[in-house]
C-alpha cells in the first residue's frame, strides 16, 4: 500500500513537471504568434487612415499576402521538429548533433531566398489576376501597389523563421516573445511615418505601409540573431554555419513535412475563406457578424498555434530520443494546457459578448445614430449586435475542437507523420467541414456555417487522434493508456 502511494506521488510529480515545461515552453510562442497577427492587423488599420479605397484596395493586398505568410510559415516549420528530433537524439555525439543542425539551418537559410526571390518575382504579375476574380477596379491599384512593395517582406520574414525554428527547436523561446512584442508596438509608428510622411513630405502612402512593415521584419532578424549569438546552446550552431556546406539532400524535411505542413494550412485557411463567401451571400449585417466572431476566435487560436508549438518542441526532442510513451506523456500535457485555455476563452465569449463586440461596433453605433431618422442603419447595428452574440456562443463550443485538432495536427509533425495527418485534414475540411457548412446555410443560416465548420474541425481531431494511437501501437507502446 505504502509502495502504490510512492508510485501515484512520483507520478503526479512527474505529469506536474511535465505540464510545467510545456507552459515554460509555450506562453511565449503563444505571445510572439499574437503579436505578428497583429502586425498585419496594424497594417489594415493604416489604410483605414488613406480613405476607403486604399482600405479595400490595400486591405485586399495584405490579406492576399497573409495567405502567402501562412502557407511559407507552414514550409518552414519543418525546421523546428527537425532540430527538436536531432537535438534530442542522444545517440549522435553532441559535436556531431551541431553539425547537422548547423547543416539543416543552411539549407533552410538557401531555401528562404530562394523562395522569396521568386515570389518577388510571382507578385510583380499577381495584381494582374485580380480582375479575373471579379475586385473593383478601384480597389485593385492599392493592392497591386501593397502586393508588388510586399516582395520586401519576404526577404527578411522567411530568414527569420528559419532562425525563429532554431530558437524553438532548441526550446529558446523567451527570445522570440521579446522580439516579437517589441516590433509588434514598432511596427505602427514606422509603418505611419512611412505612409503618412512628416512635415513637407508626403510620404508613401499604401506602399509605405509595407515598407515600414519589411524595415521591422528586418529589425526582427538582426534582433533574433544577436539573442541566439549570446545564447550559450545556440552559439555553437551559428558557429558551425561558416563552415557548415549546402546540402540539398537536406532539404527533404521540407519537402517530406514543410510540403503537408503547407498544404494543410493552406486547406484549412481556404475552408474559412469559403465559410466567408458562404457568410456574404446572407448579407452585409451576416458578412459583419462572422467576421467578428472570426477575428475574436482567431486571437484565441494563436494561442493554440503557441501551445501546440511548444508541445511538438519536447515531443520531437523526446521522439529523436526513443522516449514515446514520455513524447506521448507531453502531448497529454499539451491537451491539458490547451483545456485551460478553452475554458478561459469560452467564459469570455459567453460571460462578456457585448463587450467584445462592442470593440468591432463602435463606429457603427455612431453612423446608425447619425442615420437613424433616414435609413434603418439603427435596426442593422441592432441585427448585428444580436447575431454577433448569438455567434458568439457557437464560437465558446467551436474552441474546443479548435484546439485540440491543431494540437494533435502539430504534435503529428513532430513524430515525422508528413502525408497521413494532410490526407485526414483535406477529408475532414472539404468532404465533411464545407458540405456540413453548406447544408447548416440552408438550414440555420449563419449559424449553421459555424456548426458545419465545427463538424470538420472535430472530424480532423478525431482522425487526427486515430493515427496518433495507431502510431503508438506500432512502436511498441501498447501500454500506453489513452484518456478521455
Amino acid at each position: 500500500m505504502i509502495l502504490r502511494l510512492l508510485v501515484i506521488r512520483r507520478v503526479n510529480r512527474l505529469k506536474i513537471q511535465v505540464f510545467k515545461e510545456v507552459f515554460r515552453l509555450s506562453w511565449p510562442l503563444s505571445a510572439a504568434q499574437i503579436a505578428q497577427s497583429l502586425m498585419m492587423f496594424t497594417d489594415t488599420v493604416m489604410f483605414g487612415l488613406l480613405g476607403l479605397a486604399e482600405l479595400g484596395g490595400g486591405g485586399l493586398g495584405a490579406s492576399i499576402y497573409l495567405f502567402i505568410i501562412t502557407v511559407m510559415t507552414g514550409l518552414f516549420s519543418a525546421l523546428g521538429n527537425e532540430v527538436a528530433i536531432l537535438s534530442g537524439s542522444v545517440k549522435i555525439p553532441q559535436q556531431q548533433r551541431v553539425e547537422r543542425i548547423a547543416i539543416v539551418v543552411k539549407a533552410g537559410i538557401w531555401l528562404a531566398l530562394v523562395t522569396a526571390g521568386v515570389l518577388a518575382v510571382a507578385l510583380q504579375f499577381l495584381p494582374a489576376l485580380l480582375p479575373l476574380l471579379d475586385q473593383s477596379p478601384a480597389n485593385i491599384p492599392h493592392a497591386a501597389t501593397y502586393l508588388q512593395m510586399s516582395a520586401l517582406i519576404s526577404f527578411p520574414a522567411f530568414v527569420f523563421l528559419i532562425f525563429r525554428g532554431l530558437a524553438a527547436g532548441l526550446g529558446r523561446t523567451r527570445s522570440l516573445m521579446r522580439i516579437s512584442l517589441f516590433c509588434c508596438v514598432l511596427n505602427t509608428p514606422v509603418s505611419y511615418l512611412l505612409m503618412g510622411g512628416v512635415g513637407s513630405w508626403d510620404g508613401f502612402g499604401v506602399a509605405g505601409v509595407a515598407m515600414g512593415t519589411a524595415v521591422v521584419q528586418l529589425l526582427m532578424l538582426v534582433l533574433l540573431l544577436r539573442e541566439l549569438w549570446r545564447d550559450e546552446q545556440v552559439k555553437p550552431v551559428l558557429e558551425a554555419l561558416r563552415g557548415a556546406a549546402f546540402d540539398i539532400r537536406q532539404l527533404v524535411p521540407f519537402w517530406t513535412l514543410g510540403v503537408p505542413i503547407a498544404l494543410a494550412w493552406a486547406m484549412e485557411i481556404g475552408l474559412f475563406t469559403m465559410a466567408t463567401i458562404l457568410a456574404g451571400t446572407l448579407g452585409l449585417v451576416a458578412l459583419a457578424a462572422h467576421q467578428i466572431a472570426f477575428q475574436t476566435a482567431s486571437l484565441s487560436f494563436n494561442i493554440y498555434i503557441g501551445i501546440a508549438q511548444g508541445t511538438a518542441i519536447r515531443v520531437g526532442q523526446c521522439f529523436g530520443s526513443g522516449q514515446i510513451a514520455l513524447a506521448f506523456r507531453y502531448m497529454r500535457a499539451g491537451l491539458a494546457l490547451g483545456a485551460l485555455f478553452c475554458a478561459i476563452a469560452a467564459a469570455v465569449f459567453v460571460l462578456v459578448p457585448h463587450w467584445l463586440v462592442g470593440l468591432f461596433t463602435l463606429g457603427v453605433d455612431s453612423t446608425a445614430s447619425a442615420a437613424a431618422s433616414a435609413t434603418d442603419s439603427a435596426d442593422q447595428a441592432a441585427q448585428l449586435r444580436a447575431l454577433s452574440i448569438q455567434l458568439l456562443f457557437v464560437a465558446a463550443i467551436f474552441q474546443a475542437v479548435d484546439c485540440v485538432q491543431v494540437i494533435l495536427m502539430t504534435v503529428t509533425r513532430a513524430f515525422r507523420m508528413g502525408t497521413s495527418p494532410t490526407v485526414v485534414a483535406a477529408v475532414s475540411y472539404w468532404l465533411i467541414g464545407f458540405p456540413a457548412a453548406w447544408v447548416g446555410l440552408q438550414w440555420l443560416g449563419l449559424i449553421g456555417i459555424w456548426l458545419g465548420l465545427g463538424l470538420g474541425l472535430a472530424a480532423a481531431a478525431l482522425g487526427l487522434g486515430y493515427l496518433l494511437r495507431r502510431f503508438a501501437r506500432l512502436s511498441g507502446q501498447q501500454q500506453l493508456e489513452y484518456r478521455a
